[in-house]
């Protein structure tokens, strides 16, 4: 089983994808500066080293999708 944990703050949203059986971390990221000109979006997961980019993020729901 796998759980998906989000931490959303006020100008932020974080992740992690859990593997419940084994508790190794799957993938990782946070999105951050939410709603301001440039946002940062950073992520990594087993199969990929971190990757990071800029992209304009206006929202909460904009930065989970």
């Amino acid at each position: 089983m796998k759980i998906l944990v989000i931490n959303c703050g006020s100008s932020s949203v974080k992740y992690q994808l859990i593997n419940v059986e084994t508790e190794v971390v799957l993938a990782e990221g946070v999105a951050e500066k939410i709603g301001e000109s440039f946002s940062l979006f950073t992520y990594k997961s087993k199969k990929f080293t971190k990757k990071k980019a800029e992209t304009n993020l206006q929202n909460h729901e904009e930065a989970i999708e």
